[in-house]
């Protein structure tokens, strides 16, 4: 399997780093997220989905760059009790030429019970929606099946060794290399 295919897009390592979620504890009441429609200069393609990639971020980057952590938009990831390290960013779909599928069809809110259910794996309700209505659209009228489908790939990952990662200063093509070496039939691009 190729890089492209199920792929993590790598963000800068920052200080001493964990694999994964740390801890995850859910609130009583989600944020219900906006709908999401393009955003100018974004469009409509429906070209045949030929894979996908599987997106991940390095939450501790994330949090170290937003400008309120405590903001409604970032505080379940970002602030109070949880702590997440490889969190996904996405499941995308890819196609054989230069412009892959996104917004294929209309999105309705994703339904609370789905979003509760990956908010530990996507540490936003706005995020999963977003995903949702871009990529997800692409790939089945059903968000459930959509999310359902990212995290049996997403669990199916396997983290190096974090820690060892940050004794040093890395490039993204490090942790690349480090991702390719502990997930069999993955290749570097």
């Amino acid at each position: 399997m190729r890089w492209s295919s199920v792929a993590a897009l790598l963000l800068a390592l920052p200080g001493a780093a964990q694999a994964q979620g740390l801890s995850c504890a859910l609130p009583d009441r989600i944020p219900v997220p906006r709908a999401e429609q393009p955003r100018r200069g974004e469009s409509v393609r429906t070209p045949p989905v030929t894979g996908y990639m599987l997106s991940l971020s390095w939450s501790p980057q994330h949090c170290a760059t937003v400008r309120n952590p405590k903001d409604a938009r970032d505080g379940f990831q970002c602030a109070g009790g949880n702590r997440f390290g490889w969190v996904l960013h996405g499941l995308w779909p890819e196609s054989d030429g230069p412009a892959f599928p996104q917004w294929c069809r209309p999105a309705r809110i994703v339904p609370q019970e789905v979003l509760k259910k990956h908010m530990c794996m996507s540490p936003s309700t706005q995020l999963l929606q977003r995903q949702w209505a871009k990529h997800g659209t692409c790939m089945s009228p059903h968000p459930a099946a959509y999310f359902r489908a990212a995290e049996i790939l997403f669990r199916a990952v396997r983290f190096p060794d974090m820690q060892a990662l940050a004794a040093a200063p890395r490039t993204a093509g490090d942790i690349r290399r480090a991702f390719a070496a502990v997930n069999p039939g993955v290749t570097e691009p």
